[in-house]
């Protein structure tokens, strides 16, 4: 089950809403240490925003000049307090910076800071049972200075405060230019102002056109004599398109490592699809490779070429440098019909501009390797 916030409806009851906040009455402003509240039975207020316990919110917070914590109750039916956290912020973080602020069912919260570009996105676990303190297990920045909205999703939420969740919030929004960033669990996935995508294990892709991230939950249609599916998600499917791409869409399955993670294929395995007739494309690699060289820590110090195979080829992957000279060889030799994504250690480039040819059954492709 999934409950979403959109970005337009964002906007819409940001705006509509600013009547319904109940802030300090003396100079209309939010000061240290007072509240907002919302009364969950008032339909007005919630008819948009209300999720399974009733008690999603949406500021604008474009007028708000202190800092510090912000508390937030909840009021049931009767006017009493259902629940009440204190927001932290970050230290550098001023209110009156803050462009607009989420919080979806008292899980999850992404906002702007709108004097340096930065956005914030976390998330709470319940430590101290359904009345008790909550605390941040993940919080992250991004630079980006045109976020123009945010958009949560929840899979299988808690039915009542105290119930807990693993990994399973959904935090993305998206700038004037049309980039889109996510952040998914454990998971960073990001398209930064120049429409340039980032995967896990360093891939980069230009020129996103759209992209969409898919729960898959692993089934086994016959596991001790019955339907099962895992309680928890086994692996996401990113799906995304690149311009003047011959095989624009591309599926990256990222496992998460459930008990039967070995059921449906290898780990990370990407797959590239044709356009028109959703099937497997033929001998596609990525629009552009590139890497950073994070020392001391050699483990990132690679990028990862990956294509795809309809039939068994003969292949050769070299490194070139800009005069076209090799400088490395990846891999030279048969390969069977399948994907193939093969991590490539930078250990021994300098930092600069490279080609990476990739020769299959006599055709030849390059692709941009920056190393920096």
């Amino acid at each position: 089950m999934k409950n979403t916030l959109t970005l337009a409806s964002l906007l819409l009851i940001a705006a509509a809403s600013s009547a319904q906040h109940t802030i300090d009455q003396n100079n209309g402003v939010l000061d240290l240490g007072e509240s907002i509240i919302y009364n969950t039975a008032d339909p007005a207020t919630f008819a948009s925003l209300k999720g399974s316990s009733g008690v999603d919110r949406t500021w604008d917070f474009s007028s708000l000049v202190s800092t510090g914590t912000i508390t937030v109750e909840a009021v049931d039916s009767a006017g009493t307090p259902e629940n009440a956290r204190g927001v932290p912020f970050a230290e550098d973080v001023a209110l009156r910076d803050i462009d607009r602020w989420i919080m979806w069912e008292d899980f999850a919260h992404c906002y702007r800071n709108s004097s340096n570009g930065l956005i914030y996105v976390g998330r709470y676990n319940d430590v101290g049972g359904s009345l008790g303190p909550w605390a941040i297990v993940a919080s992250h920045q991004y630079d980006n200075a045109d976020c123009i909205g945010c958009e949560v999703e929840m899979f299988d939420y808690p039915a009542t405060f105290g119930d807990k969740v693993s990994s399973s919030l959904r935090y993305t929004w998206s700038d004037q230019t049309g980039a889109v960033f996510y952040y998914d669990g454990d998971v960073d996935v990001e398209i930064d102002a120049h429409g340039t995508l980032t995967m896990p294990g360093g891939l980069v892709l230009e020129d996103v056109m759209r992209i969409e991230i898919k729960e898959n939950w692993d089934e086994m249609s016959n596991f001790g004599g019955m339907g099962t599916k895992l309680d928890d998600v086994d692996h996401l499917t990113y799906e995304y398109r690149v311009k003047d791409n011959k095989s624009p869409l591309i599926r990256h399955e990222y496992w998460t490592g459930g008990a039967f993670h070995t059921t449906n294929g290898d780990r990370n395995k990407f797959y590239f699809m044709d356009a028109s007739s959703g099937s497997l494309g033929s001998n596609t690699i990525f629009a552009n490779l590139e890497s950073v060289k994070l020392f001391p820590n050699p483990s990132h110090n690679q990028t990862h070429i990956a294509y795809n195979l309809t039939k068994p080829s003969t292949v050769e992957i070299n490194v070139l440098d800009i005069s076209g000279k090799r400088v490395d060889v990846v891999f030279n030799g048969e390969q069977e019909a399948e994907g193939y994504n093969l991590p490539y250690r930078l250990d021994n480039l300098d930092q600069g501009s490279y080609l990476v040819e990739v020769i299959i059954d006599g055709e030849r492709t390059t692709r941009k390797l920056m190393v920096r």
